[in-house]
């Protein structure tokens, strides 16, 4: 959130968590709304973006379709969305240091259709860290664009 608004950008954070809320308020003195993906009520029409670094591979495989198309209905046209994913086929609760987490593996071939039912035009992909064999990279990272509005 910091850099989107050290380059001139308005930003609003989302986060379901309420102690995660306030520290995003705090640090970045942004908006930040909570919210759930599951149980989105955002206004239509009225971003330009969303940066979804990470937090989408919290929701479940079946829920997907549904949670991008509340994405897309508050983008405006031409509005993209970034979401880095990690790469895998997996599932379910993994053991953190910090707990346990619900966590979905996408590979491009299993994300890029649910991408597309939703109504996203993808732009591109590309896997990270950059550098290393595809294999090694944990990363999918799909950039999508809303042509066309509800």
């Amino acid at each position: 959130m910091v850099a989107f608004k050290d380059q001139g950008h308005q930003v609003i954070g989302l986060d379901a968590t309420p102690a995660f809320v306030n520290m995003a308020q705090q640090v970045s003195g942004c908006e930040v709304w909570q919210q759930s993906f599951l149980s989105l009520k955002l206004p239509p029409k009225s971003f330009d973006g969303i940066f979804a670094n990470a937090s989408l591979i919290h929701i479940p495989r079946a829920s997907m379709v549904r949670v991008l198309k509340d994405l897309k209905r508050s983008l405006v046209t031409n509005g993209a969305i970034v979401m880095s994913m990690i790469r895998g086929d997996h599932e379910g609760y993994s053991v953190r240091p910090t707990g346990y987490r619900y966590v979905v593996g996408w590979e491009y071939q299993s994300l890029a259709p649910c991408v597309e039912q939703a109504g996203f035009e993808i732009f591109d992909y590309y896997y990270r860290p950059p550098g290393l064999p595809c294999e090694q990279q944990s990363w999918l990272v799909i950039v999508a664009l809303n042509r066309v509005q509800y």
